[in-house]
């Protein structure tokens, strides 16, 4: 019974209905319908051996189980609830990433930055690590230009009007990430996040 589930003849069959729960959801939004999305994509990553996109699988967990909140307390004050948790993950996530890489000598010297490129299955991701390699000054600028930026969002707790500069930033940050690595669902999952992120950011304006 497990191996037919989790095997490549069964796969269509979580796509689809991992397809429709998401249009239901869209349409009909129900408690049921974010079960069922929840339970068809942890399939899909149990058939792919784990998280088969990294963060992407983690953050739209994340997305769901703030959208299950909301549904399930109900009225404003649980949609709250909701898009707060959703809020500090994607928030957490942007930090985690850049205090992970400025506690890295590689991440702050630059020489991270091109091995990282170079395994890319793109030929312009790995045509971009080759010329880094022999600019070690452009390199460092860009690593730290990362480091800073990730680290930044904590700083939007203090200047929250920088809410949408940094998200535009942030969203162009991860279609470079989508051109250069193919990590198109990175893209389209941290978008889906960025709303409950400015919402949660919107209550220090207030």
């Amino acid at each position: 019974m497990i191996r037919c589930l989790f095997s490549r003849s069964f796969f269509p069959v979580l796509a689809t209905l991992e397809i429709v729960s998401a249009l239901a959801l869209a349409v009909v939004p129900s408690v049921g319908w974010v079960l069922l999305l929840m339970v068809s994509h942890l399939m899909i990553c149990i058939r792919f051996r784990g998280t088969y996109n990294g963060g992407s699988d983690m953050m739209t967990f994340v997305v769901l189980t703030g959208l299950l909140i909301g549904l399930i307390v109900g009225e404003e004050r649980g949609y709250q609830i909701g898009l707060l948790y959703i809020a500090l993950h994607a928030g957490y996530s942007y930090l985690k990433a850049g205090l992970v890489k400025f506690a890295q000598k590689d991440w702050r010297t630059g020489a991270a930055l091109p091995v990282f490129l170079g395994r890319s299955l793109l030929p312009p991701a790995r045509a971009l690590g080759l010329v880094l390699e022999s600019r070690p000054v452009l390199t460092a600028g860009l690593s730290w230009l990362v480091i800073v930026f990730e680290i930044a969002i904590f700083g939007l707790l203090f200047v929250p009007e920088w809410s949408l500069f940094y998200a535009g930033l942030a969203l162009g940050f991860h279609f470079g990430n989508f051109l250069l690595f193919g990590l198109n669902r990175f893209f389209w999952i941290w978008l889906a996040a960025w709303p409950a992120l400015l919402s949660g950011l919107s209550l220090s304006l207030s």
